[in-house]
Formats: structure tokens, C-alpha cells, sequence
């Protein structure tokens, strides 16, 4: 008697087993890129003005990293930690100012080189009437070019201050410069020659 015997579950039963194997494979053998790569630490510059709060409260005036520099918020501070005119936000926001200027040069900066700034204010209407004079003469233009945000608080660090500047600088950054004696590549890949395979076949103009 012959018995017909159907070929599907047979290519099923080797189809099934080859996906079992492949799965272990890669289970036992895992490619190298799924491994985490070691990342070098950021390197972080920071410069201070000797003040005794920045010890007291654990600050540093500016930090830098990569090519930005952000800056602490200034205040209309002299010095000696004093708070410079009381009561007057123009004479207070110079001074912030010029506190700015003093945190940029530790970092051979400039107001120019501000990228942005954040400025915090007690009392909006005296904020807004002294600003853009302050800020004309500290920018040294009619329109600084820089993104400025105006945000009123309820009080600042010191019962007498009021107003308070945070900025964000742009800084080169200096990249690895190549050797002047450095030799020119004259590997028949750069040439194109008899060796490398260019854009017009063998000994032509190489692409790369």
C-alpha cells in the first residue's frame, strides 16, 4: 500500500530550525557596536572674583564648555559685596553690568561676545524705563544682537537688589592646528595615479 507523505511540514521543520539557530547566534555571538562606547570626560574651565559668598554659597562666577561660556547671575554689587545705589534700578543694572564685563574678560570675552542674556527685575516700570539706556551704553549699540528676556521676581539673593543679569557667551574654541612640517599625502590614493582607482578609471582623478 503507498502512502502519500506531504513535503510541508518538513520544509517547516527545517525553516523553523534554521531561525532557532540564527537566534542563538546572535545571542551567543553579539556584535561589537551593541558594547557601550567610553566617553572622555568633558573638560570645564571656571573663573570667580574672590567674593566671600561664592565660598559660603559654593559658586564659581562663569564656567566654560566647548564654546559657550554661562555666566552666574550678576548683581549691582561693588567689590566689597555691597549692593551699589539703593533704590535706583539704572545705577543698580549698570553695575550688573559692568560686573558682566568683568566675569566675560577672565575668559578674554567681550559684551560682544554675549550670545544671551536673562535679566531679573523686582519692579517692572523702572526696569523698563532704564533698560535701554543701560543697555545701549554696556553694548555699546543702539540694538544689541543678542536674544533678551525681561523677567519680574518677587525678590532677589539680597533684600536690596534689584535687578540681577545672567548671561551666555560665545568662546573660540581651538582645535588641533596641523603641523607646519607635516608632510603633503602623496599616496597613489591622494595622486591618482597608476595605483588608485578615480573618477576616469585606473589613473585618474582619485575622489577622495
Amino acid at each position: 500500500m503507498k502512502h502519500n507523505v506531504s513535503p510541508v511540514p518538513v520544509i517547516m521543520f527545517f525553516m523553523l530550525s534554521s531561525l532557532w539557530g540564527c537566534a542563538q547566534s546572535q545571542r551567543s555571538y553579539p556584535p561589537s557596536h551593541e558594547y557601550p562606547m567610553v566617553i572622555p570626560p568633558s573638560i570645564k574651565e571656571t573663573k570667580s572674583l574672590g567674593t566671600s559668598w561664592e565660598n559660603e554659597f559654593g559658586l564659581v562666577q562663569g564656567a566654560k564648555a566647548g564654546g559657550l561660556v554661562f555666566l552666574s547671575g550678576q548683581l549691582g554689587l561693588d567689590e566689597k559685596g555691597m549692593v551699589v545705589g539703593k533704590g535706583s534700578m539704572e545705577m543698580q543694572m549698570r553695575q550688573a553690568y559692568a560686573n558682566v564685563a568683568k566675569v566675560l574678560q577672565q575668559f578674554t570675552l567681550t559684551m560682544n561676545d554675549v550670545l544671551e542674556e536673562t535679566i531679573y527685575v523686582t519692579d517692572m516700570p523702572p526696569a523698563l524705563t532704564a533698560g535701554p539706556k543701560v543697555r545701549r551704553e554696556m553694548y555699546a549699540t543702539e540694538r544689541p544682537a543678542l536674544a533678551s528676556t525681561l523677567v519680574q521676581v518677587q525678590r532677589l539673593a539680597f533684600p536690596d537688589a534689584l535687578v540681577e543679569i545672567r548671561i551666555v557667551a560665545k568662546a573660540p574654541q581651538v582645535g588641533p592646528s596641523r603641523s607646519s612640517d607635516s608632510q603633503p599625502d602623496d599616496s597613489p590614493r591622494r595622486r591618482g595615479g597608476r595605483g588608485g582607482m578615480g573618477r576616469g578609471g585606473a589613473g585618474g582623478v582619485s575622489p577622495y
